[in-house]
């Protein structure tokens, strides 16, 4: 908290109403959407700028609903890989290096360790880099695709959608269990 008091900011001053972004030196953001109380006026907002209707609602039920996921807990993480995500707020790899050591650390001393990882990304290439990086550790690495593996049918109508169509299918499954 010595940073935080040098800024002029005490424990006191965040609230729901006015949250706290942590910032950390490795580019590497942290936000509690629970606690911020974000999650009220986020969806709407979305609803607004984005092509947001039942139809993606329900493809990301139908990837949230998978077997695989419901089977215990699992940890989301959004990664960003795609060409436009500037290099400065975190490369793939360091944003993987990141997510992977928190991902280990909240399991250090775990009665039931969370060993199901989703990960919401574009970039399968780099989702791959990720499920070898965590396969060492005996996490399994699940995405869209391979959670609708089984399911053709659908698979084919995510595949068909628009990049921000398909980040509509992906938000609803990171935050399925938030909201």
């Amino acid at each position: 908290m010595n940073h935080l008091s040098s800024e002029g900011i005490s424990i006191d001053d965040v609230t729901p109403e006015s949250s706290l972004l942590l910032r950390y030196g490795d580019s590497h953001i942290a936000w509690d959407y629970r606690a911020s109380g974000e999650l009220a006026t986020l969806r709407k907002a979305l609803f607004r700028v984005m092509p947001f209707n039942a139809s993606l609602l329900s493809l990301g039920d139908a990837v949230f609903s998978s077997k695989e996921l419901q089977n215990g807990n699992f940890v989301g993480i959004h990664l960003r890989a795609e060409p436009d995500w500037p290099a400065f707020w975190g490369t793939p790899a360091r944003q993987m290096e990141m997510h992977a050591a928190e991902i280990r650390r909240l399991n250090v001393g775990a009665l039931e360790p969370v060993t199901n990882i989703y990960v919401s990304c574009g970039d399968k290439t780099a989702i791959q880099t990720f499920r070898d990086i965590m396969a060492a550790d005996n996490y399994t690495v699940h995405d869209k695709w391979t959670l609708l593996a089984d399911r053709p049918d659908i698979l084919d109508t995510v595949n068909g959608l628009t990049f921000d169509q398909k980040a509509v299918v992906e938000y609803s499954v990171l935050f399925m269990r938030v909201l």
